[in-house]
């Protein structure tokens, strides 16, 4: 009692602030752009552009911090994704990928956007 509305996406819990997971788009709050969020791609369709999308990113340097690193002496790496909580975004291949799984599965198209955009999610994040 007496808290903001914490569920509806638009509130981040530790600034009370729009977080948003696509860099460049109408509603992005964040800090300053980098070149890839600035490019023709991202400006014209942030959401088809795998590029565009911050867990994308994080995910790339994730992947050359473990490729880069000396195998020889050890490694502790935590990467705590973004995703699977508001607000609801993934790259618009990852709808493409779910709505053919539950097809290829012989399934019923999801019935709500949110729960689709939540298992597009989970998708990426496997």
């Amino acid at each position: 009692k007496g808290m903001p509305i914490q569920a509806t996406g638009a509130i981040d819990n530790c600034l009370n602030s729009f977080v948003d997971l696509f860099m460049h788009n109408e509603t992005f709050r964040g800090g300053v752009r980098d070149g890839i969020s600035m490019s023709p791609e991202c400006l014209k369709d942030p959401s088809s552009f795998a590029a565009c999308y911050e867990e994308e990113l994080f995910k790339a340097r994730a992947l050359e911090v473990i490729r880069d690193h000396d195998v020889t002496s050890p490694l502790f790496f935590f990467y705590a994704f973004h995703l699977m909580h508001t607000p609801l975004q993934v790259h618009d291949s990852y709808l493409q990928k779910i709505d053919e799984l539950v097809a290829a599965g012989g399934g019923e198209m999801i019935s709500t956007q949110n729960r689709r955009l939540y298992s597009a999610m989970a998708l990426y994040m496997d």
